[in-house]
């Protein structure tokens, strides 16, 4: 996108990456309020400029829930949203990704390690200790859910899942994903009621 003229902003989700010092708390797949202080800073930095957000993976889930609350709270500056693999039933992707046990450890093994990295840095936040065999949705039970307020995961996939928000989008949004993915549950897109700039 460079290389065509685009002026392209990489956003590192909250505690990942380079904000892994900076955030007391990570991301989860409902942070699209973050996404949205993100666009309203550059539409302030480039005024009348306009702006496409892309999420990839759980940040395309991010990126349609923060399209599905521009709905009722427009941003002028934004254009279009593109999303590719989301999951936007958090509830059955979690069921799909626990039917193939090398992903779900590799995905809990990557969150496992962050969190520890993150404790390095946030000593007084309160540890949390993981069981040694864990499946993802224990995580999120064990850690994502307390650290942000929901009763356990499955309200958190419930409340985050974009899935509720998409009918709302008023922007041209594209939405990439594949029939045969392990774990991002089709049927959902299959019955999704889209408006016609989605």
């Amino acid at each position: 996108l460079n290389d065509v003229g685009w002026r392209v902003f990489r956003m590192d989700l909250r505690g990942a990456g380079a904000g892994i010092r900076l955030a007391r708390r990570f991301y989860n797949a409902a942070c699209s309020e973050d996404v949205r202080i993100v666009v309203e800073h550059i539409s302030a930095a480039f005024p009348d400029q306009p702006i496409a957000v892309v999420g990839f993976s759980l940040g395309g889930n991010i990126v349609l829930k923060f399209a599905g609350e521009a709905g009722a709270r427009p941003l002028p500056s934004l254009r279009a949203i593109a999303a590719v693999a989301p999951p936007i039933d958090l509830v059955r992707c979690s069921e799909l990704i626990a039917r193939y046990p090398f992903y779900d450890a590799f995905f809990v093994h990557l969150l496992t390690t962050q969190v520890a990295q993150h404790q390095l840095h946030f000593p007084d936040l309160p540890g949390v200790v993981f069981p040694r065999r864990m499946i993802l949705r224990q995580f999120d039970d064990l850690y994502t859910a307390p650290r942000w307020g929901y009763a356990d995961a499955l309200d958190y996939y419930r409340q985050a899942s974009a899935f509720p928000c998409i009918p709302a989008i008023r922007v041209p949004t594209y939405i990439l994903t594949a029939r045969d993915d392990p774990f991002i549950a089709v049927e959902p897109f299959e019955m999704l009621q889209t408006p016609p700039n989605v």
